[in-house]
């Protein structure tokens, strides 16, 4: 009996919790309800509209005012910009369409009253924003200072008694510049495909442009020419160089850093105007430009810029050391760099000791390891050429003359000799500048950079050496 009862006891309290968890799941599930329905009630909706369906939004801001406006709703632009402006269409758009649906479900207060309105920074509104919808209809949002927390901004619709919190991230947009609408990008040039180029830099101008004639000594040269004002001749560029120099040295500006519509072009204090101002004018090969006038600099590290055929935009742009270039830096460096194919005597006069260096075809005239080699007379193998003539055509510019020297006789000539007889052999005279260098000539160019004598007389170690080999009587 007592069993039965204890049994009974236990079920009965096994009912009761049951029941109260019940009762507490129901409980809390109408606090759940109750409290959703307070957020849908409590939410204050400023405005609802689709940006298809708009066609102005003015952003009137202490006296300044950013009009964006729509003929479809698609495509947007910016009232009362320069010409020269170019906004980005899809950039407005987004600010329109951030603005143009906002709501609060943080309503600060209910009611205020019109002598409340300082305390929330909207008896004069930080921000208005004027919506102006495809049927004509306006609504006018006003908002106010930043919270005490700063996660938002206080606001109102015009007239309403009801003050918000805007979240930050909403309310920001009401406080874009136009410069942050701005396509500040520049046309987009290939680095890895140039075809022509020319930049000025405290009145030195360097030049590169496509080739207009052929070496018939060298098969695979580069297709451009490099020219400058420091120099007298147009000699070979150094496509690598070039582009190391555009690609990780100092590449090219792709956009403004900062426009100053503020400022005149035509004011002299800012260096804009004349030949003498630093330019750079870029062209790949797929006919994209670049071309810009660099003026002083600003102070703070930036030079005043404009486009060249655009003269009333001035912007800003960090110094550029790609002007300050060196133009020796893209000269292709090798003295005579002549394709061995193409060579068939080289005569190398220094002195009172002559070496003439002769290649003559046989066998298969696509293997040049089958022809016939020899110096002064004397057949030699054709490693043992090629490896001498390596050594010449390796003879490499190291500098720019900077103090003439008067040049008397060449200490050296070599006469390079082409296959073709009909075509004119290069000369190359190697004249004293000092104990360390020669200055080179190549045919009839101006003297005008220096090789180390050490290499000339590595040069000329090779031939005695083989020449001793050859003959061992020889006096070198």
């Amino acid at each position: 009996m007592i069993r039965k009862l204890r049994a009974l006891l236990i079920s009965l309290i096994l009912l009761t919790v049951l029941a109260a968890g019940l009762i507490l799941l129901r409980t809390l599930a109408k606090r759940e309800s109750a409290s959703a329905s307070n957020v849908i009630v409590d939410s204050e909706v400023l405005s609802n509209f689709t940006v298809e369906n708009l066609r102005s939004l003015r952003i009137q801001r202490g006296g300044e005012e950013i009009h964006a406006y729509s003929i479809d709703g698609k495509q947007w632009m910016l009232a009362d910009t320069p010409e020269f402006f170019r906004p980005v269409s899809e950039k407005i758009a987004a600010s329109v369409r951030a603005l143009a649906n906002l709501s609060s479900s943080n309503i600060i207060r209910d009611v205020v009253q019109d002598s409340e309105l300082a305390d929330f920074g909207l008896d004069v509104a930080e921000a208005t924003l004027i919506f102006r919808d495809s049927d004509g209809q306006s609504t006018t949002i006003e908002i106010g200072r930043k919270s005490p927390s700063g996660t938002g901004r206080y606001a109102r619709m015009a007239n309403s008694p009801t003050v918000v919190l805007l979240p930050n991230r909403n309310a920001d947009y009401a406080f874009k510049n136009a410069s942050d609408y701005r396509d500040m990008s520049m046309p987009t040039i290939n680095p890895e495909s140039i075809s022509r180029m020319e930049f000025r830099y405290n009145g030195r101008t360097t030049k590169i442009e496509p080739r207009t004639e052929e070496d018939p000594y060298v098969t695979r040269a580069s297709p451009y020419n490099i020219s400058s004002s420091a120099w007298k001749g147009t000699y070979t560029l150094d496509d690598h160089a070039l582009r190391t120099l555009l690609t990780e040295e100092s590449p090219l500006p792709v956009g403004a850093k900062e426009y100053r519509d503020d400022l005149d072009s035509n004011d002299p204090s800012l260096g804009l105007r004349g030949e003498s101002s630093d330019m750079l004018f870029v062209e790949d090969t797929e006919g994209n430009i670049l071309s810009l006038i660099f003026g002083n600099n600003d102070g703070k590290g930036n030079r005043f810029v404009r486009y060249e055929n655009v003269a009333d935009a001035v912007f800003l742009l960090e110094e550029l050391e790609l002007l300050e270039t060196e133009p020796f830096q893209l000269l292709n460096k090798f003295v005579f760099l002549g394709s061995i194919h193409q060579v068939s005597q080289v005569v190398i006069e220094n002195d009172t000791d002559v070496w003439i260096m002769n290649r003559a075809e046989r066998g298969n005239s696509e293997d040049i390891h089958d022809d016939y080699f020899e110096i002064n007379n004397v057949e030699i193998p054709y490693e043992d050429f090629t490896n001498i003539y390596q050594k010449f055509i390796g003879i490499m510019w190291e500098g720019q003359i900077v103090t003439p020297v008067k040049p008397g006789n060449p200490e050296l000539k070599i006469t390079v000799s082409n296959i073709q007889p009909d075509i004119k052999p290069k000369i190359i005279r190697y004249w004293p500048y000092d104990g360390v260098y020669y200055q080179v000539s190549l045919d009839e160019r101006p003297l005008e950079f220096l090789v180390g004598r050490y290499q000339v007389n590595q040069f000329i170690d090779s031939l005695t050496a083989k020449q001793k080999s050859i003959n061992p009587n020889s006096p070198r």
